[in-house]
Formats: C-alpha cells, structure tokens, sequence
C-alpha cells in the first residue's frame, strides 16, 4: 500500500471527524483481499476511503491519531508500508521501522457506508474545487464563533464571511433549503478533490454527501448541518455607490503585489484619472497607478486590507467592477456575474 496516499486520507478524515466535543479517537479499517477501507466518523460527520489494494484479511480499530503519527514517519524508498494483525496489535512496516498499534476492543466502530446517494457530478471537479476555495478564502477560522466558522449553503448562493469580508457566489449544487456547514470539514473535502477524476455531490435535508473518485481510491464524506444562526448578511451589501471603476485582474494583481506596499493595509483610490494605490490618503504616497475606466464619479479615497482584496481575486482571470459609496462603506466587487466579495474599510 502507497504509504503517502494513507496519510494524506487518514490526516483529511481526523480533521473532517475531530470538530467537536464529541469526536472520538478511532479509526476502524477493514481489510481484505480486494481493497483497505479506512471509516471514521463523529456526531457530525462520517468519512471514508476505499483503496484498491490487496491485502490481509482484518477487521480492527485504532486510534486515529496514532495511525495519522505513524504513517508520517520515514518513508521506504518504494514508499510501501505492509499493515497486520498480530495479536492485540495492528502492525504496520513504514520503510525500515515496526509500528505497533493496540486494537481497541468491541463493539467496533464506526460502521461503514451502507447507502450512497447519488447527486450532481462534476468530472473533472476543477470548477467544484474553485467554488469552495472562494467561499473558505474568507471563512472564519475561529471555531469558538461557530456560527460563521462555516459555509451557508442557500437554495441560489453560497455564502462565507469572517466579519471583514464576505464571499458571496452561485452555487454549483443543487440545495432545496439552507444548510450550515462547518469550515473544517470543507476544507478537508477540497484538499481531497486535488487529483480526484470526478465528484458527486448529494444535498439532502441536513447533510451533504461527497463521493470523490481517484484513480486508486474512492473517499466518501457525509458532512451535516450544525445548529446555528447566520447572520443577515444582506444587510452588509452595499446597495448604492457613487463611483464604479473597471480594470483587469491581472493589473489589480499585480499593483497590489508591489514591494513597496511594505504592510498590508493599502489605500484605494478612485479619480478621473484611474485607481491609485498607496499607503496612505496622501497621493504623493501613492506608489501604484492602474489605468481604468471610471464609469460613474471619482475622488474616492478609502483604506483596505490589500491581502483581502487579492484573495478576492485569485484564480480569477478577467475584468472587476469596483462599486464604492464613501470611505466608510464597504466596496463591493463583482467578478463575473456570479461572484460578489464585500470588503469592509480599514483606518490607516
């Protein structure tokens, strides 16, 4: 068995399984001579990774942590690692070393997968991969506010804010109600996307199921709801402006980008003459200068958070609309005609 591919599944499902309280440190993998399957799960989530390997009969449970630890140590020169039961333990070979892991006893657990439900496919699932990081770029992190440390699923839009910034996109799934998913879980959903041939995703009443296909593996994830109230975030979105200003990506990028913008709030101004970027409201401290089409007003001079901006825009190729009202209103920009990132001013 590929010893990076274990890793790198097991690591994926410890951080879908360990967002609450409630997780326990198990990992139950059940082995025979057509495949290895790897289950976890907790109250909110359960995860799955079927490889094609041929292997030992067994059935066995360990701790997940520890099965994460020892698939990170020295790899072997083929990167192969043999896995067997051997008593009350589970050995495993990475490379030249012996891993001893002790079996949990009964009942074993978690039960696996008896039913996929099959959803909208995305092959590949590079547009899939795009969505979520847009929307997890500006997620909050801080699992102690868990009511935005998560993604709104809505029945048109996905929605993520931090409280500086709020992603809004079109959403790629097909969703009849609003559902709250946390952050950590679709992170580890994307990063298993990386490589994958195709995905099928399923929204149901209070979860959303992932099957990710690899040309070696398959993973399942089940990822429900949590219990929490988003907050209004349409009240945040700037309805009026008074200057609109179009540029392309790669310019904004790039002036953004500039050695001389030593920190990083940026100050963003809009004249007659285009859009200036600085470091402070001061034009002779302006070190970057875009030329735009200004298409309604000018003299605008706000400050941002430049690092805000530029994860707006990456991966993005194109033109951005760029709406202000005054230095004290968020700016909205419109990507497309799907995405929307709203970026709330800074003091400088």
């Amino acid at each position: 068995m590929n010893q990076y591919d274990l890793y790198r599944a097991s690591s994926a499902m410890r951080k879908i399984s360990k967002g609450n309280e409630y997780y326990e440190d198990k990992l139950r993998i059940v082995s025979n001579e057509r495949s290895v399957r790897l289950c976890s799960t907790d109250c909110d989530s359960h995860a799955e990774t079927v490889f094609s390997y041929a292997a030992p009969m067994f059935d066995v449970t360990v701790s997940h942590r520890m099965f994460v630890k020892a698939m990170r140590c020295k790899k072997s020169d083929s990167n192969s690692v043999d896995m067997y039961e051997y008593g009350d333990v589970l050995r495993i070979n990475p490379g030249k070393l012996l891993v001893e892991l002790p079996i949990i006893k009964q009942p074993k657990s978690p039960k696996p997968f008896e039913h996929y439900p099959d959803g909208k496919e995305f092959s590949p699932p590079s547009t899939l991969i795009n969505v979520l990081n847009f929307s997890l770029s500006s997620a909050c992190t801080d699992e102690t506010r868990s009511h935005i440390c998560s993604v709104l699923f809505d029945s048109n839009c996905m929605v993520s804010t931090d409280g500086n910034r709020i992603h809004i996109q079109s959403s790629v799934i097909p969703i009849e109600k609003k559902l709250l998913i946390p952050f950590n879980k679709l992170s580890a959903v994307s990063s298993l996307m990386y490589g994958a041939t195709k995905t099928n995703v399923c929204a149901q009443d209070e979860s959303i199921t992932f099957k990710i296909a690899k040309p070696n593996c398959e993973h399942f994830i089940l990822c429900k709801e949590i219990n929490a109230k988003y907050p209004p975030y349409e009240q945040a979105v700037p309805k009026d402006y008074i200057v609109k200003a179009i540029v392309e990506s790669d310019i904004l990028r790039m002036a953004l980008n500039d050695k001389q913008l030593k920190g990083p709030a940026t100050c963003l101004q809009i004249n007659e003459y285009g859009i200036k970027i600085g470091t402070s409201h001061d034009t002779k401290e302006s070190v970057s200068t875009i030329l735009s089409s200004v298409k309604y007003g000018s003299g605008l001079s706000t400050g941002i958070d430049k690092r805000y901006l530029l994860e707006a825009i990456s991966g993005y190729r194109g033109l951005v609309e760029i709406y202000a009202n005054c230095e004290l209103d968020p700016i909205r920009l419109e990507l497309d005609t799907d995405r929307t990132a709203i970026i709330m001013p800074m003091r400088l």
